[in-house]
Formats: structure tokens, sequence, C-alpha cells
């Protein structure tokens, strides 16, 4: 069956499970890039560390805009299925 098909209940349903799959994975990276980052910190201060620490502060900034736009869509299809 094509999703064009499905009522749209079952389609949020969709969209709401493949959202909580995304928030979580983006909050594993997250806390993985913070450990990460923490470990550069640490290091001897020199061009590749201070390249590699702006790299990974793009990165991880990136990523929390990323989850956070899945949170917000995450609660939009929430609100949907509550309207339904």
């Amino acid at each position: 069956m094509k999703t064009t098909q499905l009522p749209e209940r079952q389609v949020l349903n969709k969209l709401k499970k493949r959202l909580q799959k995304v928030i979580r994975t983006y909050e594993k990276v997250i806390v993985k890039m913070e450990v990460q980052l923490e470990k550069v910190n640490r290091m001897e201060e020199d061009e590749a560390v201070t390249t590699l620490r702006q790299t990974m502060m793009t990165g991880l900034d990136q990523s929390r805009k990323f989850l956070e736009k899945a949170q917000e869509d995450y609660k939009k299809i929430t609100n949907q299925q509550a309207d339904l």
C-alpha cells in the first residue's frame, strides 16, 4: 500500500516514529561529539588542534539545530494527531 493510500493517522504515526529515531540519533551524536570535543580541548594548542576544534564545534552546532528542528516537527505531528 502506497503512502498516499494510507489514512492520515497512519501516515502521522509513521512520521512520528521516524522522527523519534532521528531525535534519538542526534542525541547520541551530540553526546559523542561533546565527549570528543572534551578530549580535543585537553590537547596541546597548535594549528591542527584549533582547526579540529572549530570543525567539531561547527558540527556540534549543526547537530543541535537539526535536533531542535526534529523536535519541533515531532511536536507538530503530535499536535496534528491530537486534532484528529
